[in-house]
């Protein structure tokens, strides 16, 4: 798992969705506020207080390298997001015991983005040593602008980079502004890949495989 760059973030991570940055492996559908329970399924969650450290419990905790710095978070607290320089700036999670290898995922985040010019990866989960396992992403499209992609690989054959194929993608319907929090949300699950801004649903695509594919 890889997050960068040139953006404010919170994060957490599970299987199916959550704020700040989250990942997910799942959830059931719900029709009430009271039957939804955040920690279900939750795989890491990064609140960012100063650290990259997981407090969800499975201790997948990042190590920062390069520009990383926090900064203060929506409600204005301070040291409670993390700044990327655009440029150098990364953080990285190692997950020997492959609690990111799920069917179904929800990765959510706030980010407040400083440019829009450059296409950057918010949250991509990726083995960056052979290609193997899942890979999807957050990130900023690389046509359009101002536009936010989840990416998700119809195959297991685009696997060693940024997903790039149109055919993958669910990319907002509304441009992103710099200086400005966002609430972002991408889900795959059951086929239905949807990508969710600011609690609204944005982009949906209905894809002809319900499990994530396996990289090989």
């Amino acid at each position: 798992m890889y997050f960068a760059k040139n953006y404010f973030m919170k994060f957490s991570i599970f299987s199916f969705v959550l704020l700040s940055i989250i990942v997910a492996a799942g959830c059931s559908k719900s029709s009430t506020k009271s039957d939804i329970n955040l920690t279900s399924g939750l795989i890491a969650y990064y609140p960012f207080n100063g650290n990259a450290n997981d407090v969800s419990g499975n201790n997948l905790n990042g190590t920062i390298n390069g520009g990383v710095t926090f900064f203060n978070d929506v409600t204005g607290k301070a040291n409670s997001a993390v700044t990327f320089d655009g440029s150098t700036g990364y953080i990285i999670i190692s997950d020997p015991s492959g609690k990111f290898q799920t069917n179904s995922v929800s990765v959510s985040f706030l980010a407040n983005l400083v440019s829009i010019t450059n296409r950057e990866a918010f949250v991509e989960n990726i083995n960056f040593n052979d290609a193997t396992g899942l890979m999807y992403g957050v990130g900023s499209s690389a046509t359009d602008n101002g536009k936010l992609e989840f990416a998700v690989p119809s195959n297991t054959l685009n696997c060693s980079g940024y997903i790039s194929n149109s055919s993958d993608l669910t990319t907002s319907t509304n441009d992103f502004t710099p200086n400005k929090w966002y609430s972002v949300v991408g889900v795959f699950s059951d086929s239905l890949q949807q990508f969710f801004v600011n609690g609204s649903l944005n982009a949906s695509l209905k894809r002809n495989f319900s499990s994530l594919n396996q990289c090989s």
